[in-house]
C-alpha cells in the first residue's frame, strides 16, 4: 500500500526538457519490496517521458539509468497513438500510471523532446507541445 505521494516533477509549463529532482525511493528507506507507482499528468502533451534511477548515495550526472515503464521501452512517448491524440488536439490529455519495481535509491522524471528537428523556438511553438503538470510518485 502507498504510504506517500511526492511530486517528482512539476508542471514543465512551455519547457522543452525539464530534469526534476533527485527523489529518494525505496531502498533509502530500507523497504525491501521495492515498489514503486507513477502517474503522468498530462495536458495536450507530445514528447516523452522517462523514469531515472540511481543505486549511489550521492548520485553524480553519470550514475542514471532508466527505468524501463513498458515492457521494453526505457521511456514513454505522447501522444500515445500519434494519428488520434486522447485531447482531440495534438497531444495526450490524461493521467497515465505504470508500477515497476527495484531497490533503488533514487528516482527522478524527466523530459525530452530534444528529439525535434528543427527545435520549436518561439513560445507559442513551445505551448502547442502541451505541458506534464506533474509526475507523482507513491510508494
Amino acid at each position: 500500500m502507498s504510504t506517500q505521494s511526492i511530486v517528482i516533477l512539476p508542471d514543465t509549463a512551455i519547457e522543452l526538457n525539464v530534469t526534476g529532482p533527485e527523489t529518494r525511493a525505496d531502498a533509502w528507506y530500507g523497504l525491501k519490496d521495492g515498489l514503486h507507482a507513477v502517474t503522468f499528468h498530462l495536458e495536450n502533451f507530445t514528447g516523452r517521458i522517462f523514469i531515472e534511477a540511481s543505486l549511489e548515495t550521492i548520485p553524480a550526472s553519470t550514475d542514471w539509468f532508466s527505468v524501463y515503464l513498458n515492457g521494453a521501452k526505457d521511456y514513454m512517448q505522447y501522444p500515445i497513438d500519434p494519428l488520434a491524440p486522447i485531447s482531440g488536439s495534438s497531444g495526450d490529455t490524461f493521467v497515465d500510471a505504470y508500477t515497476f519495481q527495484g531497490n533503488f535509491l533514487w528516482l527522478r522524471a524527466r523530459v525530452d523532446r530534444s528529439y525535434y528537428v528543427p527545435a520549436p523556438a518561439t513560445d507559442d511553438e513551445k505551448s502547442a507541445l502541451g505541458s506534464v503538470k506533474k509526475v507523482l510518485l507513491n510508494h
